[in-house]
């Protein structure tokens, strides 16, 4: 019948729904609200026979599953097909159940949020779900803080921002504009704080939502207070990769991101990180998530068309760079530490002819850059590299011979212990051949 069709539906909501013992607040809670059921009759009694029976019917039809203290329908694709139904029928409500729900007491709703979110994971396809998460997030529901500060209802940023992640980031972004950096940092509960993490780790995955989930991603960033490497400062850093990037938005929004951050005054140091990280190719790992797989299984991620793609994304890095050292010495500095870290990485991409500019806009003549000529010497020695990249590199590495004498003195160490033909003793005698000049010099 159709009631039992409604009784049904509105249990497939839920992934699970506790119905015994500790957890039997959860089926109650359904079966007495009717904005949740949707059954018309206005006697309770009837309406527990009605959910009690109908269960039971098809629970020896194998299509409920009775498993411990909760039941849940099955096959997913059923229980899926029961929820969009309920949705498409109700989903004007949708707001209303779950501003009632979280007005109950914090350990029923908790998890009452958690089983409907859970639920909502699987909807990431459905018009339907999207069409009313939409809805949603048009009336700025996301946006009440009582909501979305809160762990159960922040646990739903977690599924509807699968199901309609444009929508939910718009609004995630707006709601922590309101908020000051102080209160983001110490004042933000931290399982509300890691729900908002995920959620949007998630939701960056989408092309479309990425400007504003990663702004959203940004101002947690920028008021971390978590030390875990997937914080907000390490999945915000993470969209910065030519690859394993976690998001499918190309590169030109992820250097106007960048541009808007500098304009902005944002820490220029996250926007090095950032940058560095855009140069960086080996060792490199994605931290993976519900929402960066489709139906397939397959990862979403943005694959550049052509090299000229990769090219023109680490060009507009290298003028942001050049931006912020001309702003500060102690910036083109800190750039000059890591810089020599990418040369491996980039020349191993055949991407000297992008290195070599970045190096010719950091070089100075006259001005010792012993972090470069330790890495250039290294990789010389040490690295699979073709003749005529090698010819290139050797006049790098003149042309960086320091001038100091403590460098110079330096680089005599480094290159008397870069030839691995040489034993040890070798090593030492011709160190000592390199010093003597060094050594009258130092006296004259």
């Amino acid at each position: 019948t159709d009631d039992q069709r409604k009784a049904l539906s509105c249990v497939a909501l839920f992934e699970p729904l506790g119905k015994d013992d500790s957890v039997k607040d959860e089926y109650e809670y359904v079966t007495h609200h009717r904005y949740i059921h949707r059954i018309l009759e206005p006697d309770q009694e009837i309406v527990d026979i009605l959910f009690h029976d109908t269960l039971q019917d098809y629970e020896r039809r194998q299509l409920v599953e009775h498993n411990g203290m909760c039941i849940r329908i099955r096959p997913v694709l059923l229980a899926e097909w029961l929820s969009e139904e309920w949705i498409q029928l109700n989903g004007d409500e949708l707001a209303n159940v779950i501003q009632n729900i979280q007005a109950e007491d914090t350990n029923l709703s908790t998890r009452l949020l958690a089983s409907m979110s859970k639920r909502f994971k699987g909807l990431r396809e459905s018009p339907y779900a999207q069409s009313v998460v939409d809805k949603i997030a048009a009336t700025g529901f996301f946006q009440e803080e009582r909501i979305a500060f809160t762990n159960a209802g922040s646990q739903l940023f977690l599924s509807m921002g699968q199901v309609s992640p444009a929508a939910v980031a718009s609004n995630m972004y707006a709601l922590l504009q309101k908020k000051s950096i102080s209160w983001l940092k110490n004042e933000m509960d931290y399982r509300v704080r890691r729900n908002w993490v995920w959620a949007l780790t998630n939701i960056v995955v989408d092309a479309d939502a990425f400007p504003d989930a990663a702004r959203a991603m940004l101002l947690l960033a920028i008021a971390e207070s978590e030390h875990y490497a997937n914080n907000a400062t390490g999945q915000f850093k993470q969209l910065f990769h030519i690859m394993l990037s976690g998001t499918m938005a190309p590169y030109e929004p992820r250097v106007a991101l960048l541009e808007e951050m500098y304009e902005k005054g944002v820490d220029r140091h996250l926007i090095m990180d950032a940058i560095r990280n855009a140069y960086t190719i080996q060792g490199v790992h994605l931290d993976m998530n519900d929402g960066i797989k489709d139906e397939e299984g397959n990862l979403r991620e943005y694959q550049p068309e052509t090299y000229g793609d990769i090219h023109r994304y680490w060009m507009s890095c290298k003028d942001l760079l050049e931006k912020m050292a001309t702003e500060d010495d102690a910036y083109r500095k800190e750039i000059r530490e890591w810089l020599p870290k990418c040369l491996r990485d980039m020349c191993e991409q055949r991407s000297w002819v992008v290195y070599e500019k970045i190096l010719e806009s950091f070089y100075r003549e006259g001005e010792d850059w012993m972090e470069m000529y330790k890495g250039v010497t290294h990789y010389l020695e040490y690295g699979l590299i073709a003749p005529d990249l090698r010819a290139k590199l050797k006049e790098w590495q003149q042309k960086l011979e320091p001038k100091d004498f403590c460098n110079r003195l330096n680089q005599i160490q480094i290159d008397a212990f870069s030839d691995r033909k040489r034993s040890f003793e070798e090593r030492w005698k011709y160190e000592a051949e390199l010093v003597r000049p060094m050594v009258r010099e130092f006296i004259d």
